[in-house]
């Protein structure tokens, strides 16, 4: 990639504020991409400086709510109108919100990309660690990558090393970029943290929620299928039931809807109680259930114990 010089200046040699670093490159004439899932993630100096704002299929009230001032709606019933539509939005399309215009719907081409070949020189794989990492993070990779989903303390018992040898290794890990560090929640209690390889995907909290679902739902006697192809993260043939779990990183609505015409019933389940209140509102189907995960388990103590499923 070539970078003009004051780029590499300011990427480089500092770590400036984002807001900062966007004001010094709109002085010297530059432009600046910004992509997110969630708008309300940008800082509010930069987002009000963005000429032209995208925004495709939106959930939260947060990120709604920013579009909505963006396009000049600033009337609740003018906020409600807009959300009803952007939380609808067709795959594709976008609501665009430009300097100088009222906002407009945009919907993208399908294209085909055409074939083109390229000589590129085959690189000899690095099948020994051993050429970028020392041995104990080494020792420390293959570790989560055979277990996981073991807390902290189980890993380091495991590992048999002591606290600084142990922390002295993840922040090694850490600060080449191979590792990345997720908690995941269950209700009240104190946070897993759990390790994975940077951009592990699906993350290793999704996969650890199915893991607890999956083990508690076989531990009581249901018949599951996981690592569904295209297919939900949980099914129970027998009583026609689809679980997916939703961190608020896939096509959520599309996952519904596919399933919904699948399935006798869905379960959407998350740990985020904002995700799971957002959709709820959004959903009318008598035949989708959100639940925070820690729950999922009492919803089906209820069919155990001859009960129908009902939100909890």
């Amino acid at each position: 990639m070539l970078v003009p010089k004051i780029l590499h200046k300011i990427v480089v040699t500092e770590s400036w504020p984002a807001t900062e670093f966007a004001v010094r490159l709109r002085k010297r004439g530059c432009g600046l991409l910004l992509i997110t899932q969630s708008p309300s993630n940008i800082e509010k100096d930069i987002f009000k400086n963005v000429g032209t704002k995208f925004a495709f299929r939106l959930q939260f009230e947060e990120d709604i709510r920013l579009i909505s001032e963006a396009a000049g709606f600033f009337d609740q019933v003018e906020f409600e109108y807009l959300a009803d539509r952007m939380v609808r939005l067709p795959q594709k399309t976008a609501v665009v919100c430009t300097s100088g215009h009222e906002p407009f719907l945009m919907t993208t081409d399908d294209f085909d990309i055409p074939s083109f070949n390229v000589k590129v020189e085959k690189l000899e794989e690095l099948d020994d660690l051993s050429e970028i990492y020392d041995r104990d993070e080494t020792t420390f990779l293959e570790s989560i990558e055979r277990e996981p989903f073991i807390s902290v303390r189980g890993r380091r018992a495991a590992l048999g090393w002591n606290d600084r040898r142990y922390y002295k290794t993840v922040e090694s890990l850490t600060k080449k970029g191979a590792i990345e560090i997720e908690t995941v929640r269950m209700g009240r209690g104190s946070p897993t943290v759990l390790y994975q390889k940077k951009g592990s995907v699906p993350s290793v909290r999704h996969e650890y929620y199915v893991h607890w679902i999956n083990k508690w739902l076989k531990a009581k006697g249901f018949e599951t299928k996981t690592n569904v192809k295209e297919g939900p993260d949980i099914v129970i043939p027998k009583i026609r039931t689809a679980i997916e779990v939703e961190l608020g990183r896939s096509d959520v609505h599309s996952n519904i809807e596919r399933n919904v015409h699948q399935f006798d019933r869905v379960i959407v389940c998350s740990d985020q109680k904002k995700l799971i209140e957002s959709l709820s509102r959004q959903t009318e189907s008598n035949k989708i259930l959100f639940l925070p995960i820690e729950k999922v388990p009492a919803a089906f103590e209820k069919i155990l114990a001859g009960n129908e499923l009902v939100d909890i």
